[in-house]
């Protein structure tokens, strides 16, 4: 995979706890490569980023090789409907590019000890039931609104997550 010349972002410790999330969970873990592809792309996307001719301040972070998480400063400039679908364009372009999916909400991520395990959304009553996770497991809350809800709700265990709803 080829990558492009690389540009300087803010850190995502320099970000505002109001910052703006977006966490795009990937359908399996990303290569090396691909992470550099995705990386390279995402510094120049980033770069230029604009709402109405504003210069958008945001930056990026991968969790786990499988979550890809876009930070946005808000009180700089916010995002707009176009800025915000040319995001997700980019998202499409790395899917179509890579043959994965970003955007399925019907999966859920959740820990085994320290591996990573996908299942459907529907799928985690029966486990439940199974005591193949229990209250204490923890899941990835990927509607996490900002940095701050992002640090502190991101990672929760499945009692104290909107998961816990479906068992």
């Amino acid at each position: 995979m080829s990558t492009l010349s690389s540009v300087e972002l803010p850190s995502v410790e320099s970000m505002p706890d109001e910052s703006r999330v977006w966490i795009f969970q990937s359908n399996r873990n990303l290569e090396q490569d691909e992470l550099e592809f995705l990386k390279a792309n995402l510094e120049l996307f980033l770069a230029d980023w604009a709402a109405h001719g504003k210069a958008l301040f945001a930056t990026y972070e991968f969790k786990y090789d499988r979550f890809l998480i876009v930070y946005l400063d808000e009180d700089q400039a916010g995002a707009t409907g176009c800025s915000i679908d040319k995001l997700m364009s980019l998202i499409s372009f790395f899917e179509e590019k890579l043959k994965l999916s970003f955007r399925d909400r019907m999966q859920v991520i959740y820990k085994l000890d320290e591996t990573l395990v996908e299942v459907h959304l529907n799928d985690l009553k029966q486990l439940y039931s199974q005591s193949k996770i229990d209250d204490n497991t923890i899941v990835f809350n990927n509607l996490v609104q900002n940095k701050a809800a992002f640090k502190r709700d991101w990672e929760s265990s499945l009692s104290n997550s909107w998961h816990q709803r479906f068992i």
